[in-house]
């Protein structure tokens, strides 16, 4: 993989998680 792929995918990885720390949140409230 080269490192432009391992970088999306970090990058992706870490909108989803942003994506569901936040939806959880506002779950919570």
């Amino acid at each position: 993989m080269s490192q432009t792929g391992v970088q999306k995918l970090a990058y992706a990885a870490l909108i989803v998680l942003l994506f569901g720390v936040c939806t959880g949140w506002l779950g919570g409230l």
